[in-house]
Order: C-alpha cells, then sequence, then structure tokens
C-alpha cells in the first residue's frame, strides 16, 4: 500500500506544516467551474474559529470523491496551495487568486478570514489523480487533517485526470 504522506515526504514537504482539507460540494462545484483559478478564490475564504490552515504553511486540496462500498468517503486530489498571509475579511481587500462570483458570495459573510494562496508546483502533475480514502471514518465532519498525523490510503492513481 501507499500512503498520501508518503507522497507528500516523496515532494519533499514538511509534513508537520501542512494540512489536508477535504471541501463540500461547493468546492466541488467550484473545481468544477472554474479549475484552479476559482478553487483557489474558494479556498481562499475560511471560517476563523478555529481556522483550517490554522499554524499551516501549506495546504493540499481536495474536493469529495465516491463513496465507497462500507459508506466511506474518499477524497480527489487537486493540488497544494502555500498559505502566503491571512485576514479579517472585510471585502474590501481581495485575495491574490480571485474569482468575481466567488468573491461576490462572500461578500458581506460575518466571521471568515482572507487568505493570499498559491498554487506551488509540487504534486502540480497528480492534480486530479490521486484518489485517497479520507480518515477517519466519520470523515464527512473531519474535512481538515494534519498532514503529519494522519495515513490516508492511496486508492488510484489515475494515468489521466478525469
Amino acid at each position: 500500500m501507499f500512503y498520501f504522506d508518503e507522497f507528500l515526504e516523496r515532494q519533499g514537504l514538511d509534513l508537520m506544516f501542512t494540512r489536508l482539507l477535504r471541501h463540500d460540494a461547493r468546492g466541488l462545484m467550484a473545481w468544477q467551474r472554474g479549475g484552479a483559478q476559482t478553487f483557489g478564490c474558494f479556498a481562499s475564504f475560511q471560517r476563523y474559529d478555529p481556522s483550517p490552515y490554522q499554524g499551516a504553511q501549506l495546504a493540499c486540496q481536495f474536493i469529495p470523491g465516491p463513496t465507497l462500498a462500507h459508506g466511506e468517503a474518499t477524497a480527489l486530489f487537486v493540488g497544494i496551495t502555500r498559505i502566503i498571509d491571512q485576514w479579517d475579511w472585510d471585502g474590501v481587500r481581495l485575495p491574490t487568486i480571485q474569482d468575481e462570483d466567488v468573491i461576490a458570495g462572500e461578500r458581506g459573510r460575518q466571521d471568515i478570514d482572507a487568505f493570499d494562496l498559491e498554487w506551488i508546483d509540487e504534486g502540480l502533475a497528480f492534480s486530479e489523480r490521486i484518489l485517497i480514502r479520507w480518515r477517519p471514518p466519520a470523515a464527512t465532519r473531519a474535512w481538515t487533517l494534519c498532514g503529519d498525523r494522519n495515513s490516508n490510503q492511496i486508492l488510484e492513481l489515475r494515468i489521466d485526470p478525469r
């Protein structure tokens, strides 16, 4: 078996400062609508209590994958973002990755932080190609995991993105 943390180590990333985020259907829709640009903007807005990026320098971004036979959740890897900056969202300062529709939907929201994110090259060739078993078993509630404390089994390594 091969695990996602092993993949990250082979990319030379420090797992202690890496988070794994499995976004919900809204993240999936953002990815399908506009790929890395729209999804990157979507991922730039997060609730702040607690922040899913807390203590992290990197975030491995995932969208929901198919549910397995026993009801276990999966996640499809879409890339890795570096967390550059964070601030209280005021609707004025915009994140570095922008999408008009996403930003319009975030205007007026309370209790969220905005982030400057940037996609990094490590893992770029594997976008939409790695499907993992999302752990722990109560997967839909645990949508953010610490990179150094979780081993997520890689179920598929696809030849091409689908």
